[in-house]
């Protein structure tokens, strides 16, 4: 939290000093390090450093009426939005409204991180039947989880706060290549519900603030 109280001053302090000579269309282009926290103006994205990410945000305009509460929102290179922005550091940490979750994107390949150690379990044969998943951290309630398919596509999930043990038949491993093994034990997990992000991984990069 301390990360986004920096980057949301930078900007604040920045909107004051160019509104007097930038119009209220113009977009800002900048550079946010990545370590430190620091935001510099710049002409082009591509001056941006290694350690840098790239954003960009609109100079505001007249004061409208009243919205709802709010903060920071993520937005992709395609300007799709992601979430309200939580922390920023090696990955871009999201609170999508739609469900009431967080993930974790990757400022490197636009990747979600979040769920990346956990191998899915299956109450039927050849990874079928209802998910589940090793009772993990606790952060993970309050997450989506990302698994991959047999062909490396993702599915993504929400975990149930209720601690089960039911009778697994296959799992799926979590590395490449995403094999489906047979498995025959009754142990405690998680439920897992299928649900559908509205955007895609990876996302475009670089990501944006508004």
């Amino acid at each position: 939290m301390k990360t986004k109280g920096i980057l949301t001053g930078a900007i604040l302090l920045t909107s004051i000093l160019f509104c007097t000579s930038l119009s209220f269309s113009q977009v800002i282009n900048g550079c946010y390090h990545n370590k430190n926290g620091k935001l510099r103006v710049v002409s082009d994205l591509s001056l941006c450093k290694k350690a840098e990410l790239p954003i960009t945000w609109n100079v505001t305009g007249p004061q409208g009426p009243p919205g709802n509460p709010g903060g920071i929102m993520l937005l992709s290179a395609n300007d799709e939005p992601l979430g309200v922005l939580l922390e920023m550091g090696g990955a871009a940490k999201v609170f999508m409204e739609s469900l009431k979750k967080t993930v974790q994107i990757s400022i490197e390949n636009g990747e979600n991180l979040q769920g990346s150690q956990i191998n899915t379990y299956f109450t039927g044969a050849n990874c079928t039947g209802n998910p589940f998943a090793p009772t993990p951290p606790l952060s993970y309630l309050y997450s989506v989880i990302t698994s991959r398919n047999g062909d490396g596509t993702p599915t993504h999930y929400i975990m149930s706060p209720e601690v089960q043990s039911p009778h697994f038949l296959s799992y799926r491993n979590v590395n490449s290549p995403y094999q489906c093994g047979a498995m025959d034990q009754i142990h405690s997990a998680n439920a897992l519900t299928e649900v559908t992000l509205p955007f895609a991984y990876p996302v475009a990069l670089p990501l944006k603030f508004e």
